[in-house]
């Protein structure tokens, strides 16, 4: 393999890697997206189950 040749293939291989970079960081972004969506019913859940605890704390 001439330099030509190896300069070639090096830049495919540091193409793909930015692109496999790429899709990774964005589905990584989008599944901590989706967790943070998903996290925010089960805390109101908590808080609403604590209140009403409280409430029958009280009684």
């Amino acid at each position: 393999m001439d330099q030509h040749q190896r300069q070639s293939v090096n830049e495919l291989v540091n193409r793909e890697s930015m692109a496999l970079r790429s899709f990774w960081r964005s589905h990584l972004m989008v599944s901590i997206d989706c967790a943070m969506q998903l996290r925010a019913p089960v805390r109101d859940l908590v808080i609403g189950n604590n209140t009403a605890q409280s409430l029958n704390d009280d009684q």
